[in-house]
């Protein structure tokens, strides 16, 4: 993502990478593994949306929804 989307997009491609990590040792025979906190974090995913929305605009015109 960093690659594609550049310098804007490396605190993000942090956060989901520490993310993916946290969710990978989460398994079915565990619950409340993540806190209220990590859990409204989630937001970063909306900004990160809004970014990319924008850069494909930017990028590729012809592919905004």
């Amino acid at each position: 993502m960093s690659l594609a989307l550049g310098a804007a997009a490396s605190s993000y491609a942090d956060y989901f990478e520490t993310c993916r990590h946290t969710g990978n040792e989460v398994d079915y025979t565990r619950s409340h593994v993540s806190t209220d906190g990590e859990a409204d974090e989630i937001r970063e995913a909306t900004e990160f949306y809004e970014l990319v929305e924008t850069w494909i605009e930017s990028t590729f015109p012809t592919l905004k929804k």
